[in-house]
């Protein structure tokens, strides 16, 4: 019986699998334009900020 060794660790398994994941969301205009959490060069303070601004 051959069964192959993991040696990668299971936290680079995670960070691999969310980096493809995110890829796939953005080459595929999955992720709408009003969300910041999470998106590079988006701010969740940025927004509250915006918010707060225009609350004003």
């Amino acid at each position: 019986n051959y069964r192959p060794i993991s040696i990668t660790c299971e936290t680079c398994k995670v960070l691999e699998k969310k980096s493809t994941l995110t890829e796939y969301l953005e080459s595929n205009n999955l992720i709408h334009n009003a969300q910041h959490g999470f998106c590079p060069g988006r701010s969740c303070t940025l927004t509250k900020n915006t918010g707060l601004m225009i609350g004003k």
